[in-house]
């Protein structure tokens, strides 16, 4: 038998489908791309170093395998170590449906708590 762990989710609210009915959309993914190197992934996108810095990250679309030069495998791919810091740094940047993931915990939350007072 082999194992092998080929995926992280990194995400800056709980991963909690009950409480954050869409939390994946702010979710990055760190994926074993083989050799000991790692992609930085949302949906289709991939980000490098620089994206971490960025006040809102913007990945590229990945080209497929015979598209990506070395330059690309340079800049897109990383240890594990780097991987999952830039997906930390990228998370609670990622906007979506207008929201940062912080905002978007606390919309649900709020909704969540008004649902719940007497009437």
């Amino acid at each position: 038998m082999h194992e092998q762990v080929t995926g992280y989710n990194v995400s800056a609210i709980p991963m909690d489908s009950d409480r954050y009915p869409e939390y994946h959309h702010w979710t990055i993914k760190v994926e074993w791309t083989g050799r000991e190197r790692w992609a930085v992934r949302r949906y289709g996108d991939v980000f490098c170093r620089t994206d971490g810095r960025r006040r809102i990250p913007r990945g590229i679309y990945e080209p497929t395998p015979s598209g990506r030069t070395d330059y690309f495998l340079r800049t897109y791919r990383f240890t594990l170590d780097e991987a999952l810091a830039l997906a930390r740094r990228i998370a609670p940047k990622v906007v979506c449906m207008n929201k940062t993931a912080e905002q978007y915990a606390a919309w649900i939350d709020a909704q969540r708590a008004e649902r719940e007072q007497p009437a």
